[in-house]
């Protein structure tokens, strides 16, 4: 089974609509666990009427809002998750609707996968969000409305792709024993979008006999538009911080799943 693992974070809207292309997936044996960070009582009415129109299960993990938190929201949903294998997706990214057939059919005990995005602009995003029809992501607005179209389309006769790509927190998947084996997310990062995916990427390359596997022609999802929230000066700080970190060799982190003084 694979676990699916939705970060969220006060966008209900559009996890309706992750939710959505997950009921039309052509994969099924999967669970979803929503991580909140956040303890937000409409989220809990969100999930009651999700869970009536929805049959695959979704779980939920919160916590209070204080601040930046995700990679220790994203710490309790990889150990609720009952899967073997681990999907990871934003709240803000459409899964295409064979995305988890294709990472059932390529990951492996030894195998991590990464997926990447197109991203949709301002106006199809807001037509998607106000009607709720997925069937706008199709061909002609994809081409109008969309940027990176290689990463648009469902294309698995494109191959694999270059391995030195990196993980990134949107579209990518996993053993979930490979994670345990790295302490999964290092939870001294805490500004948004700023490298703690790349921390996680570089220390599951330090396990022996892991192999990475760029399949973003075969994992399609589609970013909604919304402004950046993040400064270089934070992407700075983060990045000396990933440095240090490569430099000293920890690549099972001590800030993580488990806590070591």
């Amino acid at each position: 089974m694979i676990s699916v693992i939705l970060s969220l974070y006060k966008q209900l809207d559009n996890i309706y609509l992750l939710l959505l292309a997950l009921s039309k997936q052509t994969y099924t044996d999967f669970e979803v666990i929503i991580a909140e960070d956040d303890d937000a009582p409409e989220t809990l009415v969100f999930l009651e009427s999700a869970r009536k129109q929805f049959n695959f299960d979704i779980r939920h993990v919160s916590q209070e809002d204080m601040g930046f938190r995700k990679m220790q929201i994203m710490n309790k949903a990889m150990v609720a998750a009952k899967g073997e294998y681990l999907v990871f997706l934003d709240g803000d990214c459409i899964p295409h609707h064979r995305l988890l057939e294709a990472y059932g059919k390529r990951l492996a005990p030894d195998t991590v996968c990464l997926g990447r995005r197109c991203y949709l602009d301002e106006k199809i995003t807001k037509e998607i969000l106000d009607t709720k029809d997925l069937g706008k992501l199709n061909f002609a607005n994809l081409i109008l409305h969309a940027s990176h179209l290689d990463r648009a389309f469902y294309m698995p006769w494109m191959g694999i792709g270059k391995p030195k790509r990196k993980v990134i927190g949107c579209n990518w998947a996993a053993p979930r024993k490979a994670i345990l084996d790295v302490n999964g997310y290092d939870e001294d990062y805490t500004i948004p979008r700023c490298g703690e995916d790349l921390d996680l990427d570089w220390r599951l390359r330090k396990l022996p006999n892991i192999k990475i596997l760029n399949i973003k022609h075969e994992v399609i999802t589609y970013h909604l538009y919304h402004k950046v929230n993040y400064s270089e000066q934070q992407i700075e700080a983060s990045r000396k911080m990933r440095i240090e970190k490569i430099e000293r060799g920890l690549f099972f982190c001590k800030n993580g799943i488990k806590k070591i003084d």
